[in-house]
């Protein structure tokens, strides 16, 4: 997402995400393991929009704002991986 690497935000994502939001495995119908499924997101929407990334639900998630479900729910990222999200 932005100008850090796709396999840097990529592995980010493998690593805290994919367990649920990958492959067989879809909660909320989002699927994480590929730009069509950020793009598209899940139940409540689209998971990144390009045009407003810093705006998008899964930094919101992931940053744990007030509104959204905490991402991952049971330990939230350090913040060097957000950061990587956010770049």
């Amino acid at each position: 997402l932005g100008q850090v690497s796709p396999e840097a935000a990529l592995a980010v994502l493998k690593q805290n995400c994919f367990g649920c939001h990958a492959g067989a495995v879809k909660l909320a119908g989002l699927d994480l393991s590929t730009q069509a499924g950020l793009l598209a997101g899940g139940a409540k929407g689209a998971a990144v929009d390009l045009n407003q990334v810093h705006n998008s639900r899964l930094l919101k998630a992931v940053k744990r704002e007030a509104g959204l479900a905490a991402m991952p729910p049971t330990k939230p990222l350090a913040a060097a991986e957000v950061a990587l999200l956010e770049e």
